[in-house]
């Protein structure tokens, strides 16, 4: 699903993850991070979230960031999007009228899918395929989602966004080699740790798919030639952006593909410790304007 090459230009490209990262963790944009984004698009580059979650639930406030250029007046700042940790990429028209175009999207084979919920059937897990843009899960989910142990930010963004099915089996087979992106949430108030590890090393033996950790509580199977790294590459390709030019800034297991891949890979303060051993720079943490001391750091060492 590869487009024409872009006549946009660009000097460099900053990937940011969003949760735990350019988000801090009542889910908020920082006014600082904000500017820090406002001023990296003034001098040419490309600022682009690279997250987890589907387009439809990447945060409001962040894509809204105003494009500071006097000729762009009325523009976003944001133009492109990598989501599902890397399986899809958008040109962002609005997002907030959903005007956005498909660049790249891998799925994940039908038969992982099916297998990902052969290994799930004997786990206390909350399933959620990812189709459309946004999440899907079975009714019951909603109804037992504030009793896992997950944070209420990412729960409450999880009830905004997703579908409920009744017959989710059904509506998983009329998705048959869509799917963009599965997410596991585990039960972390009974021994959602134990099974996660269990489920883990049995799905990391399927074909074709890649197995990541998104949080604590869950673990994430999009398509093998996903990761949000790969993710990363191809919209430079595409923008016709040199790859020495990147900066990745994440928390998780699933930002290290990109921290690994970009020329500037960087951990926050909160990131995970494996994390923090592949970085190139440890910023401050999400709660403590981190991304902005980043791009900061990141522009420096370019010399703009």
């Amino acid at each position: 699903m590869e487009k024409n090459k872009s006549s946009e230009k660009y000097i460099g490209l900053i990937g940011l993850d969003l949760d735990g990262t350019a988000l801090d963790d009542e889910k908020r944009l920082r006014p600082r991070v904000r500017k820090a984004v406002e001023d990296a698009v003034a001098a040419g580059y490309a600022v682009v979230p690279v997250s987890g979650r589907p387009i439809r639930g990447l945060s409001k406030d962040f894509m809204a960031i105003p494009d500071p250029r006097p000729e762009m007046q009325g523009a976003s700042a944001i133009r492109y999007a990598v989501s599902c940790n890397g399986a899809v990429i958008h040109r962002i028209g609005d997002f907030a009228s959903r005007k956005w175009e498909e660049i790249r999207k891998v799925t994940v084979p039908r038969d992982a899918v099916y297998a990902v919920f052969k290994v799930i059937e004997p786990f206390d897990v909350l399933p959620d395929c990812f189709y459309g843009g946004h999440g899907n899960m079975p009714v019951w989910c909603r109804d037992v989602i504030w009793d896992r142990g997950m944070s209420a930010g990412i729960v409450r963004y999880i009830l905004e966004d997703r579908t409920f099915y009744e017959d989710f089996p059904a509506f998983v087979r009329s998705i048959d080699d869509k799917v963009e992106k599965m997410t596991l949430s585990f039960n972390m108030l009974k021994n959602g740790a134990e099974e996660k590890l269990k489920a883990a090393e049995r799905i990391a033996k399927i074909p074709g798919i890649l197995l990541v950790s998104g949080a604590v509580h869950n673990l994430e199977v999009s398509n093998a030639d996903s990761g949000k790294g790969r993710g990363i590459l191809h919209l430079c390709e595409l923008l016709g952006i040199d790859p020495a030019r990147t900066m990745a800034c994440g928390d998780e297991e699933n930002d290290l593909d990109m921290i690994r891949r970009a020329a500037f890979g960087v951990a926050m303060a909160n990131a995970l410790d494996s994390v923090k051993r592949e970085a190139d720079f440890v910023t401050g943490s999400n709660d403590e304007d981190g991304v902005a001391d980043a791009i900061e750091e990141f522009r420096r060492r370019l010399g703009r």
